[in-house]
């Protein structure tokens, strides 16, 4: 009887372990998406800011066309690839090779740079319009850096649902995070319109 006992009080034990091991790589694997979409975001601000620096240009954005992550170390990844300088109203784009390394625990880039490189070495020298994310990542930066007075702002969008209104208006709605300044990482909800020519005619959001 006690060994029957015992024999029932294993099995419930390694069911309990294989729950536990499954939960853990459920919650590190939905972890490391979220550390994945803030550290693009935080590279792409970042080389933004930089190249306006550098090229002495008030509305240039970097979008990451080819991306490599890899673990340095238990706080640091380093991310580098290829992207492209978008700026003068999109008309005039520099493709780059970047290197970056990220403080995960910070959540800040501890380093990086980047290289200009002829557009023939890409492997896509033909670069895809801004996508809805990368529009409203733009046009939510624009508003929140009025609105705070600074230019050190990081976005990163979890969700986007888009909704065609009557008189051909389009709605974004959705929810991400936002860096303001060195303040700590914060959830944003927001709601933009934007007409039938593109124009952006509404900028509403909410940190909470």
């Amino acid at each position: 009887m006690n060994k029957q006992v015992n024999f029932l009080n294993l099995e419930r034990f390694a069911a309990a372990l294989i729950c536990c091991f499954a939960f853990s790589n459920v919650f590190a694997a939905s972890s490391s998406a979220v550390a994945d979409k803030l550290a693009l975001a935080l590279v792409t601000s970042n080389l933004s800011a930089r190249l306006k620096t550098d090229l002495v240009q008030a509305d240039v954005i970097v979008r990451l066309t080819n991306v490599e992550q890899r673990e340095v170390s238990k706080n640091t990844i380093e991310i580098k690839g290829d992207g492209v300088c978008v700026f003068d109203n999109q008309n005039n784009r520099l493709p780059i090779r970047f290197e970056a390394k990220i403080n995960v625990a910070q959540k800040i880039v501890s380093s990086d740079s980047y290289d200009f490189v002829e557009a023939e070495a890409t492997s896509a020298p033909e670069y895809a319009p801004t996508s809805n994310e990368e529009f409203l990542m733009k046009e939510l930066m624009k508003q929140i850096s009025r609105d705070y007075k600074t230019e050190n702002i990081v976005v990163a969008l979890d969700s986007v649902e888009s909704n065609q209104n009557s008189n051909s208006e389009k709605q974004f709605t959705g929810v991400g995070e936002v860096r303001i300044g060195d303040l700590q990482w914060n959830k944003i909800n927001f709601d933009v319109v934007v007409d039938e020519s593109g124009k952006t005619k509404k900028v509403i959001y909410n940190v909470k």
